[in-house]
């Protein structure tokens, strides 16, 4: 099961269905499609 990384601060989430993370020790800003939870 793969673990992640830890965030330092919190996510925001768009009207359109997206929910951005960042905080991350590994300097990446991911964006979540609400719906289907997949990555884009």
């Amino acid at each position: 099961m793969p673990v992640g990384m830890p965030t330092l601060g919190g996510t925001l989430a768009t009207q359109g269905g997206l929910v951005f993370i960042a905080g991350t020790q590994d300097y990446y800003l991911r964006a979540f499609d609400t719906s289907t939870g997949k990555e884009v």
